[in-house]
C-alpha cells in the first residue's frame, strides 16, 4: 500500500483539478493504483476486518478518485469514489479472496468439460451433455 500511495502522490501532481486530461484517460491512469492496491489480496484480505486497515487501502483510492471527478478534498470518501466510478478497493480485496478460495477448493466450474459439450456431439434428434463424470446426458427436442 505504500507504493500505491506513493504513485497517488505522483499521479496527483500531475493531474491538475482545473484541466488537463479527460475523465476517461485519468480512469484509465488510475488503474495503475487499483492494481497495485489489489497485488496480492487473496493472501492478505483476511485483515481488512480491521477498520484502520481498510482506511490505509482505500486512503491512495481516494486521492486518485479525487483526480479523476476533479473534485476538492472536503468530499466524503463513499461519495467521491461513486461520482469517480471506482468500486472500493476492500469489496474487490474480499472479492478476489472469494474467487481464490473457490478456485482452491476445486468449486469452480471446469471449463473444459463445457467447451467439449458445446462442440457438437450431439446426436440427430436431439443434443447431449457430458457430465464431469464421463456420462452423457440426452436432451430430446
Amino acid at each position: 500500500m505504500v507504493r500505491a500511495g506513493k504513485t497517488a502522490n505522483a499521479l496527483e501532481r500531475i493531474l491538475p483539478n482545473m484541466r488537463g486530461a479527460r475523465q476517461d484517460k485519468r480512469k484509465i491512469i488510475a488503474s495503475t493504483i487499483q492494481n497495485q492496491l489489489l497485488y496480492g489480496a487473496p493472501l492478505w484480505a483476511g485483515v481488512l476486518k480491521f477498520q484502520n486497515n481498510i482506511n490505509s487501502l482505500l486512503e491512495p483510492q481516494r486521492k486518485i478518485a479525487l483526480c479523476i471527478a476533479m473534485a476538492y478534498r472536503m468530499v466524503s470518501t463513499p461519495a467521491i469514489l461513486v461520482v469517480a466510478g471506482t468500486i472500493p478497493a476492500h469489496f474487490m480485496a474480499k472479492e478476489r479472496q472469494e474467487e481464490y478460495r473457490r478456485i482452491q477448493s476445486g468449486i469452480e466450474v471446469n471449463k473444459d468439460v463445457l467447451r467439449e459439450g458445446s462442440r457438437g456431439n450431439g446426436k440427430k434428434n436431439g443434443t447431449s451433455q457430458r457430465r464431469e463424470d464421463g456420462r452423457e446426458d440426452s436432451l430430446r427436442m
